[in-house]
């Protein structure tokens, strides 16, 4: 059991590491990890592990990396899996602003160009679990519809943007866009209803039979060995008041560093990341709205360089902003070693306030996995978050193009450079078998190399 902890542990730092584009875009990576690399979960059991992680608030890397944890090394896995996913980047940030002055802008110009080719890793990955979930899907035409539908109602302006840089041409429509969360909730609320009809209809059709015993042989009741998981819902419910423990003493190292001004602080930090539904986009609104339109941070360091820094890093945006805040809060009231207290401090409220949700409606959720309604949103909603994934696909792509233009280089070449980089690296990773970490390396060196050289010249 330590060791499968230890390998999970290692597994979720990596991803963490490797993770830019934040929120949903590191669904595919955990796919790849857990179900189809390391094979420690189903595909059932990843679904419903997603299906928690985006109707909760907070980082959804965070808690993927929690539930699966929970499940792997039970409270100890649950709780120490989400911070081994959201360290890495936030340590990184937090190096990176400490270091602003000496760095200057060149370091953030050298993480943005290094991060086109590891998001055109990240896309490849993306594409090829969207395509995987339409074509494994029990109706594969209803799921393509959906996955379109879906890209359309959450992306549609920047599919348009997209497809006017290939051309050469600015093409602003302004379209209103849903949110992920507004769709996810929409979403599971026709799947109910849907499942609510059809279960009415074939219960007036056909005689039920009589309900299987519990217990008896594995998958005499069709779920196969190891996919009965009620036994957890009193470890998430333990995990959940190991978490709520941690966010105190996040306030207590607050309140002994910045007194009650810090506890003040903290308490912003953790009631803007409950707020925080629909991923890492989401919270720098919501942290705007908390601390900026407070006066606490300046909207000019705010924007031009806590939100440009967590972008441009990997794992959970939503942890690496709350830190940078709590940094910059500690460095400009109370010094350095307060600004370290209260970043891990809000690192700690991070992960806390997104993995206490998740345990409670995972808790709930596992207790009635096998009811017909919720195998229908397991059905279902794949193809929704895979409309997502098309969304954030062509937002990382035009975010892509943008950096290439800070290196001189036109945006529809950018476009077209970075489309046939992805197709270079879906090839080589499928031809040679290259390991992922390797592919990462070459792809985030090459486009280092090449865009810092045209910059420099």
């Amino acid at each position: 059991m330590a060791s499968a902890l230890l390998r999970h542990l290692g597994s979720m730092a990596k991803l963490g590491t490797i993770g830019f584009g934040g929120g949903s875009a590191l669904i595919p990576l955990f796919e790849k990890e857990l179900v189809q690399g390391r094979r420690v979960l189903s595909d059932q059991v990843f679904t419903r592990d997603t299906v928690v992680a985006n109707v909760t608030p907070g980082g959804l890397p965070t808690k993927l990396a929690g539930l699966s944890g929970l499940r792997i090394g039970g409270v100890t896995g649950a709780v120490l899996s989400g911070f081994a996913t959201s360290a890495p980047g936030t340590l990184m940030v937090l190096g990176l602003i400490a270091l602003f002055g000496i760095l200057g802008p060149g370091g953030i110009l050298a993480i943005e160009f290094a991060s086109v080719g590891i998001s055109a890793y990240v896309v490849v990955i993306l594409l090829q679990y969207v395509l995987r979930l339409i074509r494994t899907a029990p109706q594969p035409a209803v799921a393509a519809t959906i996955t379109i539908l879906v890209a359309l109602l959450t992306g549609l302006d920047d599919l348009i943007r997209l497809a006017g840089l290939a051309f050469g041409q600015t093409w602003e429509t302004g379209l209103p866009t849903l949110s992920s969360v507004t769709i996810v909730v929409a979403a599971l609320v026709l799947i109910v209803l849907y499942s609510l009809l059809t279960g009415w209809r074939r219960r007036s059709a056909t005689p039920q039979p009589p309900s299987p015993s519990v217990g008896g042989e594995a998958g005499g009741d069709g779920v196969a060995p190891g996919e009965r998981t009620g036994s957890l819902v009193r470890p998430a419910l333990v995990s959940a008041a190991v978490l709520t423990a941690l966010m105190a003493a996040g306030f207590a190292a607050a309140w002994a560093v910045a007194g009650v001004t810090g506890l003040a602080f903290m308490g912003l930090i953790a009631l803007s990341i409950a707020a925080s539904f629909g991923g890492g986009n989401a919270y720098i609104a919501v942290g705007a709205g908390f601390f900026v339109t407070s006066g606490m941070v300046s909207a000019d360091a705010f924007y031009g360089q806590l939100v440009p820094v967590a972008n441009a890093t990997p794992g959970p945006i939503i942890m690496k902003l709350a830190a940078e805040l709590g940094w910059g809060f500690g460095v400009e009231n109370y010094g350095l070693v307060a600004a370290v207290v209260l970043a891990l401090a809000a690192l700690i409220q991070g992960v806390a306030v997104s993995n206490i949700s998740a345990m409670l409606v995972f808790a709930g959720y596992e207790r009635y996995s096998d009811a017909p309604m919720l195998k229908d949103i397991a059905v279902y909603i794949l193809p929704v978050i895979g409309g997502m994934l098309v969304t954030t696909a062509a937002n990382m792509t035009v975010t892509s193009a943008r950096f290439g233009e800070l290196a001189g280089v036109p945006a529809w070449a950018m476009v077209w450079a970075f489309a046939a980089l992805a197709c270079v690296i879906a090839w080589a990773s499928r031809r040679f078998r290259l390991h992922d970490v390797l592919v990462i390396l070459i792809a985030g060196a090459l486009t280092l190399g090449v865009l810092w050289g045209i910059w420099a010249a």
